[in-house]
């Protein structure tokens, strides 16, 4: 053989090598021969950090010690009031008295109590609380100037008439909003609001940073922007009747730890909610701005998109609740909302949007309504921490998207509808803990769906189901128990 030969037959067999070599590293990618895969974890929340007000004891207490205030208050005696008399109305012009809870009487010899005049109360430095009628319907300015003792007041108005700015601070003598801090005292614990107007105006209680808990008329169905602003000491205010939050009603009250809004509850502002960093548990009747728009829990904290929420959530948010009105979870709705450890989804809901818990790293469980229909594309994806994902009562679930609980690597036991005919690609891919799998009514495995499901050992299936490449594992145990 002369030289050109033995050179072009060495060629040749070392094309063979390489060929062979890149088919048999091939087949062992599609035989999942990798190393095995390690989990992800993340550290736990402590249980002190996961705790709301309501079961704090002391914090208990003291809201019921506040709301009750006013409860068995009778109406002082006309005599301790100074007061003037003008077209059958009386205006209260000043108080005499020495009692340290004082509420103003609706009629004065035999006529309608409408007005408080200015300074009316002003330097009563024992005066600890003071109750005004719904007749009230004028006060002047600082009528509470330097009363330093006062802990708790109700009032119909927080300004000078229905037409004027209504502010805190103005019954203090402050001539703007921005001086409520300045003007209003750190002894005020709790406000009830009366009368029956629609809306906290902008800025009513701004930095208004000592009230502990607010009481809202139920004719009030709307929070003003700002309305609440960096009110911090704020535990407890009744949200249940509220239609609309303005943007940034109760940004910076870092002290609510529980919010509960009602089925009546139409649109939010964003931000709404931002910089109240210790909250643990929320009530919504939707997710975003309303139920048809901004569809993603972030909106409510700040985040202008999606892809920004995961540095606008409360550190301790770890427990969200849907009401029966929302029907649709939509695409990102709790997305990357790390801290998230339970979700409680309503009865009626339709679909569970694209990633709508992707990247809920602390999530451990999932109960899907039997009235859900689909579940999108990565819907669940990178949930490391989701131990169990219940289909509930007689499940309507037709489709499930790709991915949808790819890399949930502490899922160990999934049993799936027998309404679900197919599993789509990836579905439960890189699902190391999983043990068992009923694949219910699925009739079509689709590629990679168990890919890394290195624990797999057990599978219920319909005999003609059948599995695309990248499911060794899955469809030997289905060949075994045949």
């Amino acid at each position: 053989m002369n030289l050109k030969k033995r050179i072009i037959a060495v060629l040749v067999t070392v094309g063979l090598c390489i060929s062979i070599a890149s088919c048999s590293s091939s087949k062992n990618q599609d035989e999942e021969t990798e190393e095995p895969l390690v989990a992800e974890t993340v550290e736990e929340i402590a249980e002190a950090l996961r705790a709301d007000y309501t079961e704090d004891e002391t914090a208990k207490e003291k809201i019921e010690e506040l709301r009750a205030s006013f409860a068995d208050l009778r109406e002082t005696d006309a005599l301790a009031f100074t007061v003037s008399s003008e077209n059958g109305k009386i205006t209260v012009t000043g108080y005499t008295g020495s009692d340290s809870s004082v509420r103003v009487p609706t009629e004065i010899q035999g006529l309608p109590v409408t007005a408080i005049a200015d300074a009316a109360f002003a330097g009563k430095s024992t005066l600890k609380k003071l109750y005004l009628p719904d007749s009230i319907q004028a006060i002047g300015k600082g009528i509470l100037s330097d009363c330093s003792s006062l802990t708790a007041l109700r009032t119909p108005l927080l300004g000078a008439d229905d037409s004027a700015e209504q502010f805190l601070g103005y019954l203090f003598e402050a001539e703007k909003y921005i001086d409520n801090p300045s003007t209003v005292p750190p002894s005020l614990e709790y406000l009830e609001l009366g009368g029956d107007d629609q809306k906290l105006t902008d800025y009513a209680l701004f930095d208004c940073n000592d009230l502990i808990c607010v009481m809202l008329p139920s004719s009030m169905t709307e929070l003003g922007s700002y309305s609440l602003y960096y009110c911090g000491s704020l535990l407890a205010i009744n949200t249940e009747h509220l239609t609309k939050i303005s943007a940034h009603a109760l940004d910076s009250c870092f002290s609510l730890t529980v919010l509960e809004f009602g089925a009546n509850l139409t649109s939010v502002g964003i931000g709404a909610l931002e910089g109240c960093i210790g909250l643990r548990n929320l009530t919504l009747p939707f997710v975003g701005g309303s139920a048809t728009e901004h569809t993603y829990l972030g909106y409510l904290f700040g985040a202008e998109t999606p892809d920004f929420s995961k540095g606008y959530y409360p550190p301790y948010l770890t427990s969200v609740t849907l009401l029966s009105t929302c029907k649709q979870l939509g695409n990102y709705a709790f997305y990357e909302c790390e801290p998230l450890l339970s979700v409680t989804l309503p009865d009626f809901l339709q679909t569970v949007g694209v990633r709508a818990f992707a990247g809920c790293l602390r999530l451990t469980q999932l109960q899907i309504p039997e009235s859900v229909t689909e579940i999108r594309e990565n819907a669940c994806f990178g949930c490391i921490s989701l131990e169990n994902v219940t289909f509930e009562g007689s499940s309507k679930l037709a489709t499930i998207g790709v991915n949808a609980f790819y890399r949930c690597s502490a899922l160990r036991s999934v049993t799936l509808p027998k309404s679900l005919k197919e599993i789509p690609a990836s579905c439960f891919a890189d699902c190391l803990n999983l043990e068992f799998i009923d694949l219910g009514g699925a009739q079509a495995v689709g590629k990679n769906a168990f890919r890394h499901c290195q624990s797999l050992n057990s599978l219920v299936a319909l005999p003609e189901v059948t599995f695309e490449e990248g499911n060794r594992n899955a469809e030997a145990l289905l060949n075994q128990d045949k």
